[in-house]
């Protein structure tokens, strides 16, 4: 059975990896935020990479993408790379963007992983 969203911290790279599988739900998102910031070895400015490609659906309401914006246990300073084809995720991308405004050093979507990373590796 594939679990909804996981994450590991990579201190290494100064990195959080979250992949979503299945339905994205807004409170499984919101769940997720609480355990990466009660995590050994998390750290406000980390980037974070979140894999949306094995998302099936999109079932996050406006509302609770701005109780993720305004409850994101990360920094100003975060870049944060999504990886999607999905429109529902890459619109739900774009809305969090939106409501983290100014608080946030960037969101850039990408078709690939690989994308993804090379955009966060280049600081």
């Amino acid at each position: 059975m594939l679990v909804p969203l996981s994450f590991r911290i990579d201190a290494a790279r100064r990195r959080v990896e979250a992949v979503a599988n299945g339905p994205l739900l807004g409170e499984d998102i919101i769940s997720l935020q609480r355990e990466v910031a009660g995590s050994l070895g998390f750290s406000p400015d980390f980037d974070l990479l979140f894999d949306f490609t094995s998302v099936s659906a999109v079932r996050v309401s406006a509302a609770q993408v701005k109780v993720i914006a305004d409850q994101t246990p990360f920094g100003a300073q975060t870049r944060r790379a999504y990886v999607t084809k999905n429109p529902l995720a890459y619109g739900l991308s774009r809305m969090f963007d939106a409501f983290l405004g100014a608080r946030s050093e960037g969101v850039e979507i990408f078709p690939d992983r690989a994308a993804a990373e090379r955009w966060l590796d280049r600081k």
